[in-house]
């Protein structure tokens, strides 16, 4: 439709101002912002293939060892706001692949944990309106969460927020896109990812922004064509399939085998727990 045609636009013309400028940024003391972290390059070189979540508790710690670590991580994510997007724009899950870049971002200056904490942030949990409010509010630049990010940080980040926003409001679905509980770095990925065309451009574009270490390097685990699903799927040995990574790492309860106790407790069919949500 012409909106999107305008948005999507506008977010290329903008990024094509700011990109350089963002990505060419010097620091205070005249280094280049996405220069590696002093002395990283002397400790030895790591690869490490892990899941989306329980490795990212010692990322800051062997940081302290190494910043040489290649991240090798999945993109079969189906949780939280990453299935969201999944549903109404389909391609890999970047979810897993943002919360390695979060935790490998800089935080030494002011700026970068302004970056950080933009690129950290989620919309409202429960109230898809209030989500929505206030994701217009971050995509306008008129939230408070842009306080202390310089102006090609700003123009660079927003233009592919303002992209996301015209592909998910221009895609044909019976269901609008949801925000609620939206993360604002996966919005920003999988706009990077959608206007390259390609996870690894948009991962090496997310990773200077947050001014990740050169010699830090986060890599899918597939090698994938464009906008191309991924599933895990798992055979029980019962014969019955599970698919999907959430319901495997989450099942829910069988209803048809769900037993209450006749005291009144614990029946064995409470799925329990939060979920842990890194999407």
């Amino acid at each position: 439709g012409g909106g999107y045609g305008r948005g999507a636009g506008a977010a290329a013309t903008l990024m094509a101002d700011a990109l350089p400028r963002a990505l060419g940024a010097k620091n205070a003391d005249g280094s280049m912002a996405s220069e590696a972290s002093e002395g990283g390059e002397y400790g030895p070189a790591l690869v490490a293939f892990t899941g989306g979540t329980a490795f990212n508790g010692v990322v800051r710690e062997l940081m302290e060892l190494t910043s040489r670590v290649t991240h090798v991580l999945p993109v079969s994510d189906n949780g939280g706001s990453t299935a969201e997007i999944i549903r109404v724009l389909g391609g890999p899950a970047v979810g897993d692949l943002r919360s390695r870049c979060l935790r490998l971002s800089d935080e030494s200056t002011r700026e970068a944990r302004a970056v950080k904490g933009l690129l950290a942030h989620r919309l409202h949990a429960t109230d898809s309106g209030l989500a929505k409010a206030e994701w217009y509010r971050i995509q306008e630049g008129d939230h408070e969460l842009w306080e202390g990010i310089s102006e090609p940080y700003a123009d660079i980040i927003r233009s592919f927020l303002i992209y996301f926003h015209s592909r998910v409001t221009a895609a044909k679905t019976p269901v609008k896109f949801d925000f609620v509980n939206g993360s604002v770095g996966n919005f920003f990925f999988a706009g990077a990812r959608m206007f390259f065309r390609s996870m690894e451009a948009a991962i090496f574009l997310y990773s200077r922004v947050s001014r990740i270490p050169t010699e830090s390097v986060v890599v899918p685990n597939i090698v994938l064509e464009e906008n191309v699903r991924v599933a895990l799927g798992a055979e029980l040995m019962n014969g019955e399939y599970i698919r999907g990574q959430n319901d495997i790492s989450h099942p829910a309860p069988d209803p048809k085998k769900f037993k209450k106790n006749s005291d009144g407790g614990g029946g064995g069919g409470d799925s329990g727990g939060d979920d842990g949500e890194d999407d």
